[in-house]
């Protein structure tokens, strides 16, 4: 095994999207909790393949130039003479070219003093990820959701589901969120906020309580939450209620009686009405058109803005 050397080794892996500047402040967390002195060098590792190689991905490349951080790229041998991967295997301080990217990367961080696999959760590759995942864990390598706030990820999310099997197993009757609200005549609905609030232990909680399977990332247990709940909802709201409506007295117009004095008042009135009217809609034209050239006049397109910078020591 190679010497371990002094530092920071962050690699990251996965499809998900995220916010360059939300995830540079929680990189710049992790940075600043684990380096002990100026000495302490950081090192980024990216996978730069098909497979691995997303928009969010890049921009963290484009953050690390900007903030002079050293990186490494591993890459596979068919993805190398790629246009957008050369110019990123370029600027790399080390490229390694290798048939398994994922062996490569454990192997690294292994022998890294201190590191970390920072998880771009996509789910749609869900399965996929916490195989891929499981490898690194059971190596012993820290794993943490970047589109969850870092929140840890751990091989232990399928013991609260083995519970609720036991339990059901044993003829013990669980009741879901919404049927406990029920019984206590009261609903108990979680805003999307207050979850967002909770640390992930309690949003795994309510997720088995509601009968819901816990997930490795807290934002797909609470989108899960937030969908069963709605569905509470609109059985709450679907229940008919007969209501009695008072009918209100008739209003019987005044019968109009037509005489010759009446009859002049009404003509001397009629130019003033056409003019009213006339006037009114002038005005909604001139309103109209006004709104017309308005939304056609098109707006100054603004440049997106770069990456914002990494402090480091």
């Amino acid at each position: 095994m190679a010497q371990k050397v002094g530092g920071v080794t962050i690699a990251f892996l996965g499809t998900g999207a995220m916010d360059v500047d939300n995830a540079t402040d929680l990189i710049e967390e992790f940075i600043e909790a684990n380096i002990t002195s100026d000495d302490d060098t950081v090192r980024f590792i990216f996978p730069v393949t098909t497979d691995e190689f997303s928009d969010t991905m890049s921009d963290l490349v484009d953050m690390a130039k900007q903030s002079e951080i050293t990186y490494e790229a591993i890459t596979h041998s068919g993805d190398k003479g790629r246009r957008a991967f050369t110019e990123v295997s370029d600027a790399a301080a080390k490229t390694y070219h290798v048939a398994d990217v994922y062996t490569q990367m454990e192997s690294i961080l292994t022998e890294a003093p201190t590191a970390v696999l920072e998880v771009l959760w996509d789910k749609e590759r869900e399965e996929e990820l916490s195989e891929i995942l499981g490898k690194f864990l059971d190596a012993g390598i820290t794993v943490l959701d970047l589109t969850d706030g870092n929140a840890p990820i751990a091989l232990n999310d399928e013991e609260a589901v083995e519970e609720i099997a036991e339990a059901v197993e044993a003829g013990l009757e669980t009741k879901t969120h919404a049927e406990e609200a029920m019984a206590e005549d009261a609903e108990v609905i979680y805003t999307h906020d207050e979850l967002g609030a909770m640390g992930r232990t309690q949003v795994r909680e309510i997720a088995v309580r509601m009968g819901l399977p816990p997930r490795k990332a807290t934002a797909a247990m609470i989108e899960e939450i937030m969908e069963a709940q709605s569905g509470y909802e609109e059985e709450s709201t679907g229940i008919e209620v007969d209501v009695l409506v008072s009918a209100e007295p008739e209003t019987v117009a005044p019968e109009f009686e037509l005489t010759t004095g009446t009859l002049t008042q009404e003509l001397a009135s009629f130019p003033g009405r056409i003019h009213d009217v006339l006037d009114q809609f002038l005005t909604d034209l001139g309103k109209l058109v006004e709104g017309l050239i308005f939304n056609a006049t098109p707006e100054p397109q603004e440049e997106a803005p770069a990456p914002r910078r990494l402090r480091t020591r």
